[in-house]
């Protein structure tokens, strides 16, 4: 098949990288991958621009700040409108969407898109059924048609309260969808990559107007696999006997990455775990151990910088003793599903989707969340009991090999693909 993917990055962020994961995992299969973003890291020849050129490009600018005054957002990418002209639309069989709410498409293109080619679109948040936040915590208002937004500084902020006009908009494109000839079914299809979303989808008036399906993330167990942790610490430069807890950064305006949590934990593991190092892949964000230090490669705090190279994750998280996750929303993070590939015991917030990976007691350790004291104390609890290390990682590995490998994620993916195909009369 020729596929065409759409999304705001290529390798950066967790979205981005279960897209790019997909990418090669087609490519691999034999089919005709092809990949479309706003904004491209990686030096891959089959990656495209999704930009404009040339006075399209300065309009798409304009038009981007015009949506960061007024409060719209992904309505006016004029690009995504020419998108069916493009000969890498042209020659593909499906187009599947990913996040798309960074200017990388207009949302207003996707009746357009639909009628040329059956889509499909993986939910990587829950901006599809809300005025504008990727996870609205604990408002509901999006049930309601939002407006009156108490959130706007949640990520994708708004400047201004546009909520109602874009939950408005959304219902309207979702309408405008067109379905398959003859037989009704629907030429765009939802995925919720958690049961967790799957049901909030469901629940939601803008969902109800989607077809959706679950189909898990999934990781590449061979890149992301066990390693020997002395090997990987002595390689790594890291200590060979003190307890290492891996962590992503959460910087002050990654709300739903739990900052507060994440300063919180670092403050307090000295005490729980003595002579413990926080491996932190980020930036630390100003974060200060008990030494009262922050140092780049040494003492109790060593920050990677963002890791782009997937052997090099691999190897770090393959040190570790335990991964940790600070978040406070979370759909199904794929930071966690590389941690457990690697035989690293996860202990996390009980939110979101990680709940139905981390399964508390079996593959990692949950706390409620915002109770910090009860993470650090689960984390303390794994470096300490080689025992329940060993059996946590076991069944970790396990569950992914079996329930979340990257050729399970991509076969679902193109048996989908096959099904709207075969539906609109291919």
């Amino acid at each position: 098949m020729n596929i065409l993917q759409v999304s705001a990055h290529d390798v950066r962020g967790g979205a981005a990288r279960v897209a790019y994961s997909l990418h090669k995992a087609f490519s691999a299969q034999g089919h005709d991958a092809r990949f479309m973003v706003r904004c491209q890291s990686s030096r891959d020849l089959h990656v495209h621009s999704a930009n404009g050129w040339g006075l399209l490009h300065a309009v798409e600018e304009k038009l981007e700040g015009i949506e960061a005054r007024t409060g719209l957002q992904s309505l006016t990418f004029p690009s995504s409108l020419a998108l069916p002209l493009r000969s890498v639309f042209r020659s593909s069989d499906v187009v599947h969407l990913h996040n798309i709410h960074g200017s990388a498409f207009s949302l207003a293109a996707l009746p357009i898109v639909c009628r040329a080619r059956p889509v499909v679109w993986t939910l990587h948040d829950m901006w599809a059924v809300t005025g504008h936040c990727a996870h609205p915590l604990e408002c509901r208002r999006y049930h309601e048609g939002c407006g009156a937004c108490p959130h706007l500084d949640l990520p994708p902020a708004m400047s201004r309260d546009a909520t109602a006009a874009m939950w408005l908009s959304k219902r309207a494109i979702y309408r405008a969808c067109p379905r398959a000839a003859g037989t009704g079914k629907p030429r765009l299809v939802a995925i919720a990559p958690s049961l967790w979303l799957k049901g909030i989808v469901d629940e939601s008036p803008l969902g109800r107007l989607l077809e959706c399906r679950h189909i898990p993330n999934g990781v590449d167990t061979f890149t992301f696999r066990p390693i020997d942790k002395t090997a990987a610490r002595k390689i790594l430069g890291l200590p060979a006997t003190a307890p290492i807890v891996a962590l992503s950064s959460a910087p002050p305006a990654a709300i739903y990455k739990g900052p507060e949590h994440f300063r919180r934990l670092i403050e307090i593991l000295p005490q729980a775990l003595p002579g413990a190092v926080a491996l932190v892949f980020g930036e630390a964000s100003g974060c200060r151990v008990a030494t009262g230090s922050r140092q780049k490669s040494r003492g109790k705090l060593v920050e990677t910088g963002w890791v782009d190279d997937d052997r090099l994750l691999a190897l770090y998280l393959a040190a570790a003793d335990v991964y940790a996750m600070t978040s406070v929303a979370e759909n199904a993070p794929l930071s966690v599903l590389e941690a457990m590939a690697c035989g690293t015991p996860v202990a996390a917030f009980r939110v979101g989707g990680i709940p139905e990976v981390v399964r508390d007691g079996e593959t990692g350790l949950l706390s409620e969340p915002g109770d910090t004291q009860s993470l650090c104390a689960g984390i303390a609890r794994i470096a300490a009991d080689q025992k329940l290390a060993a059996r946590l990682s076991k069944a970790a590995r396990k569950t992914m090999t079996e329930e979340f490998g990257l050729d399970i994620q991509a076969r679902r993916y193109l048996d989908l693909y096959q099904e709207l195909l075969a539906t609109d009369g291919h």
